[in-house]
């Protein structure tokens, strides 16, 4: 494969001309892309409980089984049969609440990450000291060790993480009812303290700073950003909103994310909006605008699963728990919170197993395409053909049909492969143009991806060329896998075999460069000297924005983007000078090298 670069150069002379290319969109095949859509859960095995709901007593919480190990057959036939490409695996390290996580346990985790990796996957890792009915978790010096020796785990397989859950702290890693004081209860609701500070900025520490940390109650992060003395005061409001500016910046605040672990199960759902002294429309006009850039996942609880109410608390349209898993209800929340993946297999109670009665409904499909993004290509402007020499410009609109945009990096590039001999040539897409970002394509809205002054390597062969889109991981352990490509939701333009979305075919390309010239006729260009000993300059009234020096056999030798050249390390010889200028008009004329 070779690389073309992209030159952001003024217009100065003849594009090639284009056709307008519209392509068939894909409305109702559900098929899998990284990052997004529903989620596989891996939970610890279910114990005969000894404990009572929630027991906080570390004596009495007696179960130390292992979540069991990832099986890649199983996620790669999920994958073929459901779609799926996301696993969420809550590991059960109940085992270290008073030691070091065992070398055994982290050659497991290593092990898993590998098979997560075979299968065309990528996890959202989870750790928690207790399940069945909750538990005790572990003290923050213990928590805080265990961290420290996820570091290297986290860093050798970033590539096939999502995102992380926080976990941890309190009952299911919740952030609630801690064992150990590792949350403050003491008034009644759920408050950070200094314990749990310290715990939050050791998980942004330990996991690479491209990815992502999400918890289970929003108000979490109003608080570590009020700081501990409004906490006090209960000054515990919203804080601004993250901005195209502020995304992705690697920040703890650009970050840190929500999972929804209770979306069906009562007013406020659970907890999760219910601030003091705030109103919870606020909060969720909050996360509206806060999920653009940020993850949302989590999973749909159990209805009647916190108690009842009379009041619409929450703004949604539903009092108390009847109906609250309606499709109606739930397409809202996914549309308006920008929800990416949420727990299919969620089977807590299956009598009242949202998933399934979205199944009944005729909702799960439509679910299933659009949590995340769902890109579909609508048209492009591309040339039917295309002079090596000459800059030419692609643009392609797209509209992003799901719910949310990628919350990861993701590379971008035009791929030129010979129809002939496959060669292939890449044309990178320059991402610090946000229009050009994935992560700004959001959901519901049509985007232009925008190439303009594309130069093709002079050495590309004459023929016929097929264009491709290609989204890819730009993970290097995942560069050039398939499965990690994103494919776009159109009738016949995916590549399963190397991941590229099809963009046009029969492109040719010619290296002609007779006629597109004049030769140096006009008053007033000089080069000095001529002939040239080592370096020369161009005199001219008007810029000159490039220059290319041809050989007698018409290979392109040398290269410059002002008006002074050099021919050091030339032959001596007769060359071809091409000059070209901001009006528009580019020249030719003779050099001699002595």
């Amino acid at each position: 494969m070779r690389h073309i670069t992209t030159i952001s150069l003024l217009v100065f002379c003849i594009y090639a001309s284009a056709s307008t290319i519209i392509y068939e969109g894909d409305f109702d095949t559900n098929f899998p892309n990284p990052e997004r859509g529903y989620c596989y859960s891996i939970d610890p095995p279910f114990a005969n409980m000894t404990w009572s709901f929630c027991e906080q007593d570390p004596e009495k919480y007696t179960d130390v089984q292992w979540t069991k190990a990832v099986n890649p057959n199983e996620l790669k036939f999920l994958r073929t049969t459901k779609g799926m490409s996301l696993v969420l695996i809550r590991y059960h390290i109940a085992e270290f609440r008073y030691k070091p996580l065992s070398e055994e346990f982290l050659q497991r985790l290593n092990e898993d990450f590998a098979n997560v990796r075979k299968a065309g996957f990528k996890m959202i890792p989870h750790f928690t000291y207790n399940w069945v009915g909750g538990g005790p978790d572990a003290p923050a010096e213990i928590i805080l060790e265990h961290l420290e020796q996820l570091r290297p785990i986290f860093q050798e397989n970033v590539d096939v993480i999502a995102y992380v859950y926080s976990g941890l702290i309190g009952c299911w890693g919740e952030q609630h009812s801690s064992a150990f004081g590792n949350i403050d209860v003491s008034r009644g609701y759920n408050r950070l303290n200094e314990s749990t500070i310290k715990i939050i900025e050791k998980i942004f520490d330990v996991v690479p700073p491209e990815r992502m940390v999400n918890f289970r109650i929003a108000q979490y992060k109003f608080q570590y950003f009020n700081g501990l003395s409004a906490l006090a005061a209960e000054e515990n409001k919203p804080i601004d909103n993250i901005t195209e500016e502020t995304a992705y910046n690697q920040s703890i605040r650009s970050r840190w994310g929500t999972d929804e672990h209770c979306l069906v199960c009562s007013e406020c759902n659970c907890g999760s909006y219910t601030v003091p002294g705030q109103d919870p429309v606020e909060i969720i006009e909050w996360l509206e605008r806060e999920n653009k850039f940020l993850p949302q996942g989590g999973e749909p609880g159990v209805t009647n699963g916190c108690g009842s109410g009379n009041e619409d608390l929450d703004g949604d349209g539903y009092v108390g728990n009847e109906e609250r898993d309606d499709c109606e209800r739930i397409r809202s929340f996914f549309k308006r919170h920008k929800w990416s993946t949420i727990n299919e297999n969620f089977n807590w109670n299956v009598d009242n197993f949202a998933v399934e009665k979205w199944r009944k409904e005729g909702c799960y499909q439509e679910f299933a395409r659009n949590l995340g993004y769902r890109f579909r290509m609508i048209s492009a402007e591309i040339p039917d053909k295309i002079n090596a020499n000459i800059p030419f410009n692609v643009s392609i609109t797209i509209s992003n049909d799901g719910y949310a945009a990628c919350y990861n990096e993701r590379g971008v590039e035009l791929v030129l492969r010979n129809q002939e001999t496959n060669e292939t040539y890449t044309i990178p897409v320059d991402l610090t143009n946000k229009n050009n970002d994935p992560r700004f394509w959001f959901g519901g809205e049509e985007h232009t991806l925008s190439l303009e002054n594309i130069y093709l390597d002079t050495a590309i062969p004459t023929g016929k060329y097929d264009l491709f889109l290609n989204l890819y991981d730009p993970q290097p352990k995942l560069r050039n896998i398939p499965e990690y490509s994103i494919r776009c939701a159109n009738i016949n333009t995916w590549e399963a075999t190397t991941g590229y979305n099809k963009l046009h075919t029969g492109i040719e390309i010619e290296n002609d460069m007779s006629g597109l010239f004049q030769s140096f006729s006009n008053d007033g260009i000089y080069i000095i000297p001529n002939p040239v000993e080592n370096t020369f300059l161009v005199e001219a009234p008007f810029t000159v924005i490039r220059m290319q020096l041809i050989d007698v056999a018409g290979r392109l030798v040398y290269q410059t983007f002002d008006n002074k050249g050099s021919l050091a390390g030339l032959p001596s010889g007769c060359y071809l000078l091409h000059v070209i200028s901001d009006q528009k008009i580019p020249y030719q004329t003779k050099i001699i090298k002595n």
